[in-house]
């Protein structure tokens, strides 16, 4: 589904990035709420990802630089 291909987007965007590792999708859930004013629902879609992000250090960016 669409809502699928954003969670795979979003991780994907975030494994790419030098400051994060070990991305992993912990869950996903879809909420259908309805609203009557409108009458129509609405879904929603949850999720959480867990990770290692990797702090800056300014003496390690300085060290790289300079090698």
């Amino acid at each position: 589904t669409f809502n699928n291909y954003l969670v795979a987007k979003y991780m994907n965007t975030l494994k790419e990035h030098e400051r994060f590792d070990a991305i992993e999708l912990q869950y996903i859930r879809k909420q259908s709420t309805r609203i009557p004013e409108y009458d129509r629902s609405i879904d929603t879609v949850n999720f959480q990802l867990s990770g290692v992000f990797i702090p800056y250090r300014l003496e390690y960016e300085s060290e790289a630089r300079g090698k």
